[in-house]
């Protein structure tokens, strides 16, 4: 029992000086940088999205499809861990590693900068015409199967992540007695219209689609359409089949006794903490093009019963609450009357790489000053006075 307690002590220091080595960061930061290569290379073909998703929101990437490397995930958490690791054990409290224990601390609240980021950070989009509204931002990539009542001045709508849904999966929609059973499901598909295949029931759709079939992934992600094909309990002998797609003209209604329902795949939606009502959007081009210098938009921003009209500019965004818009894009909808689309970002830990860049930079110069002190290249006069 002794033995294997010391053998187990050693282990664990041994761990411990592997974790406080210097020659880890080292091959941490050659790993990042070969990452940051193959993620830029993979871009070119792939997309953005998938280089992010493949190297460095993973933790493990197959290299030529068969070597296994350490992804961006592990390299982050093995620095911080290398960082936390040798504050406690490296360093002494003390005026002379002042500067290398804000240096630590700065790097280690960046990298906890990015885990809070990755993992509360919200992106969506909300495009308004000139005089509406909404307080609802859509996403650029998530989607969900909503369920309605067509009935009543307010839309009362449940939506059900699409992520969950796999063929098989039995659910009903939260406040509406309808049960629904998941038959295909696809994250990327493309449509067909004319007729099914002679084995499978008649799917009914309101935009004349009868067929879905998997597509693949496209480079830019928020141009792939889901498609769904369910079964809706509707009272009767049978279940009802419905066919779904990301693209369809109009929703698709369903009876079930004295109740109609309407179905529909869309973005997900987010609801914001204000509502926002677009009053008028202002462009400006570079002299005899057509190419826009600067555009914005005036909105009525309303937060309970106080309102107040922001400007929203290019480079100057308008924040409230952890949320922050920006202006960017619009579009002409002949009239006279435009759109403008706003980027959301729900992002509660956006000032924490600035207070770990203050810290970090406020550390190299106390470390730099206290070096040059110790070392006598600054003169210190000394004397009565």
């Amino acid at each position: 029992m002794i033995q294997s307690l010391s053998l187990s002590l050693s282990q664990s220091q041994s761990l411990l000086r592997l974790l406080l080595s210097l020659r880890v960061v080292v091959v941490c930061l050659a790993l990042l940088m070969m990452l940051v290569v193959l993620g830029t290379l993979y871009q070119v073909e792939h997309g953005l999205y998938a280089a992010q998703e493949r190297y460095f929101y993973s933790w493990v990437v197959l290299l030529f499809g068969f070597i296994p490397i350490p992804g961006a995930q592990s390299v982050m958490w093995v620095l911080f861990l290398n960082l936390t690791a040798a504050m406690f054990y490296r360093f002494r409290l003390g005026w002379r590693q002042s500067g290398l224990l804000a240096i630590h601390l700065g790097l280690m609240l960046m990298l906890a900068g990015g885990w809070v980021t990755r993992q509360t950070g919200e992106e969506s989009f909300l495009s308004l015409v000139e005089g509406e509204g909404s307080n609802v931002s859509s996403a650029y990539r998530d989607w969900e199967l909503s369920v309605w009542k067509p009935s009543g001045a307010a839309r009362e709508v449940t939506g059900v992540d699409l992520a969950g849904l796999a063929p098989g999966i039995r659910l009903v929609a939260a406040g509406y007695d309808l049960p629904i059973t998941v038959r295909e499901a696809y994250a990327h598909s493309r449509a067909f219209t004319g007729h099914a295949h002679d084995h499978e029931p008649a799917a009914r759709n309101a935009s004349g689609i009868v067929r879905l079939e998997p597509a693949p992934r496209n480079r830019d992600p928020e141009a792939d359409l889901p498609g769904l094909v369910i079964d809706v309990d509707v009272g009767g002998p049978e279940p009802e089949r419905i066919l779904l797609f990301g693209a369809d003209t109009a929703p698709t209604e369903v009876t079930r006794g004295e109740d109609t329902f309407v179905l529909s795949l869309r973005r997900k939606r987010f609801p914001l903490p204000v509502f926002m009502t677009l009053i008028d959007f202002r462009k400006a081009f570079y002299p005899g093009t057509e190419t826009p210098k600067s555009f914005a938009s005036l909105v009525e921003v309303q937060v309970q019963d106080m309102a107040r009209d922001v400007v929203v500019e290019m480079n100057e965004p308008f924040r409230y609450q952890g949320y922050t818009f920006y202006q960017a894009s619009y579009s002409d909808m002949g009239g006279g009357l435009e759109s403008s689309t706003f980027a959301v970002t729900k992002n509660y830990g956006r000032l924490i790489p600035y207070f770990a860049t203050a810290l970090t930079v406020a550390g190299l110069a106390v470390h730099f000053v206290m070096e040059m002190l110790l070392r006598g290249r600054i003169p210190v006069r000394r004397g009565k006075s």
